[in-house]
């Protein structure tokens, strides 16, 4: 059995700016929805499904962002829960930081069991080894034996002086039909993108990320 709290962030949530997630604004009311423009510098955070110029420009002034659609930006991959060895094509399994200030509240012995099942249905993980920069995920998707991709759920980067949290959890599943684990996931990551634990490692340079923009 796991158990989720209900209660959600509140009060920071108002320097919380968004787009292109519906569900988030029906989770997290105070999030302002960004109709499209320069970012406000007081802006502590934004929740995005894409990639522009202006999110860009917020990264390099030393923004924070998390980025819950990883294509066109990155290569990925669709797949679902189900392991490789039942069709030959699915993955066969994960292994999940436990320790990681993003992850050590979320119910897991270390990999992604049946409460990860609709955030894993339908996700795309990102094909990491497309990365200019080498990047240890925070959870890794463990490809199927006869191919041994390097692939990731979640994972974390420097973009100039700026920072970058990229899910392919399939967020907007889970959230839709009220998962608590889906739910639960995504308050931890919002309060990690906003605190002060949010320490990404490896770095990405924007030119990378604007050629995979483009693709």
């Amino acid at each position: 059995l796991w158990g989720f709290p209900k209660q959600l962030l509140t009060g920071t949530t108002s320097k919380v700016r968004t787009s292109g997630f519906a569900a988030f604004r029906a989770q997290y009311p105070y999030a302002q929805e960004h109709p499209g423009g320069t970012i406000p510098l007081e802006t502590q955070l934004f929740v995005t499904t894409k990639l522009d110029h202006n999110i860009f420009e917020y990264l390099k002034s030393g923004g924070r962002v998390l980025l819950l659609e990883p294509d066109p930006v990155f290569s990925v991959e669709k797949t679902n829960f189900r392991l490789s060895s039942w069709d030959g094509g699915g993955p066969s399994g994960t292994i999940f930081d436990t320790k990681h200030a993003a992850l050590r509240a979320m119910p897991s012995d270390g990999w992604c069991d049946l409460q990860f099942y609709p955030l894993i249905q339908g996700s795309k993980t990102i094909l990491i080894d497309s990365i200019p920069t080498k990047i240890e995920p925070l959870v890794r998707c463990i490809d199927r034996p006869t191919r041994l991709a390097n692939r990731a759920y979640l994972f974390e980067a420097l973009i100039g002086s700026g920072k970058l949290l990229v899910s392919g959890f399939n967020f907007p599943q889970a959230i839709g039909s009220g998962d608590p684990a889906g739910i639960f996931l995504l308050d931890q990551l919002v309060r990690y993108t906003l605190g002060p634990d949010f320490d990404p490692k490896a770095s990405i340079s924007e030119a990378a990320l604007k050629v995979n923009a483009g693709k």
